[in-house]
């Protein structure tokens, strides 16, 4: 999945500005054809209600995952965690 598939600014008005892949300590920089893989943690820069939209966005379930986490089980997700590309 891209992050032009994800559309975070058209849906939230946030922006992902990096992604820190796994075994990362810094993110890169992306651009509409970054993909994004499980494990991925993606950096979210806007107003601070924009934040939180995106974060919601990005937490929620999508229809097309079958192993998406049960909103119970979410407590383990971390705050920039993006399950809709697991």
């Amino acid at each position: 999945m891209t992050l032009r598939d994800l559309a975070v600014p058209q849906s939230t008005g946030a922006r992902i500005v990096a992604v820190v892949k796994p075994g990362m300590k810094d993110g890169a920089s992306v651009g509409p054809d970054t993909q994004l893989h499980p494990g991925d943690e993606v950096v979210l820069g806007g107003t601070p209600a924009q934040i939180v939209a995106a974060r919601r966005y990005l937490l929620e379930p999508s229809a097309s995952l079958e192993d998406d986490p049960a909103p119970d089980d979410r407590d383990h997700l971390r705050d920039n965690e993006v399950p809709r590309c697991a």
